[in-house]
């Protein structure tokens, strides 16, 4: 049986500097993306959105696998 003494079960909330520079990264990138998804549909019109997003979005999840797969590779 585990010693419960030590363990409380909660966990410690804490941020640091790295994890508030990726919020605001993210921040950052989310507006930028809703603000160039105006211009993509106002360009190409909504069809031609979602063929670009679907591209891009094949892409990423292309480059997500290939990663995954060289980490584990090694």
């Amino acid at each position: 049986m585990a010693d419960e003494s030590k363990s409380t079960g909660h966990m410690e909330r804490t941020l640091q500097t790295r994890h508030l520079s990726m919020i605001a990264l993210g921040g950052t990138i989310g507006t930028g993306l809703f603000i160039a998804s105006g211009s993509a549909i106002s360009t190409a019109g909504p069809g031609g959105a979602l063929v670009a997003y679907g591209i891009m979005g094949i892409m990423a999840v292309s480059y997500t696998h290939l990663r995954a797969h060289e980490t584990r590779s090694n």
